[in-house]
């Protein structure tokens, strides 16, 4: 690979985590005398899911090119993860309530939606993956 085609895979890595939503990435490449060829996958923290920090390598550059878009694709959309945390934060919010002692009268339709949510994610996802 010339420099070229080597600044283009880099590019190609940005825009793939900027289509899944992550914010100011940053793909480098490292090659050293002794070491793998090395991609870095960088991208800033957000509010509500971490950054990812991540190195990627292979024996030959297109080899850890590939690799680090084959890691990319495999990751969750930052609204996946955020869909998936807000259920569960819903859950726990669901047994602390029973845990305080709330009539299950109360808790049991919100349990019901818990329910219908988790589900509809999980479809969702399998429907995504399926695609892909």
């Amino acid at each position: 690979m010339n420099t070229k085609e080597i600044r283009y895979a880099l590019i190609k890595l940005n825009n793939a985590l900027l289509e899944k939503g992550y914010s100011h990435p940053d793909c480098d490449l490292t090659v050293t005398g002794s070491d793998p060829v090395t991609v870095w996958v960088k991208t800033s923290r957000l509010a509500e899911i971490a950054g990812i920090f991540a190195s990627v390598e292979g024996d030959t550059v297109r080899e850890a090119l590939d690799n680090a878009l084959s890691d990319i694709e495999a990751r969750e959309s930052v609204d996946d993860y955020k869909k998936k945390e807000a259920v569960k934060s819903f859950g726990r919010s669901i047994d602390a309530l029973r845990t305080a002692g709330f009539d299950a009268d109360f808790i049991d339709p919100l349990a019901a939606n818990l329910k219908a949510m988790s589900e509809n994610l999980l479809t969702h996802q399998s429907s995504v993956e399926t695609v892909q």
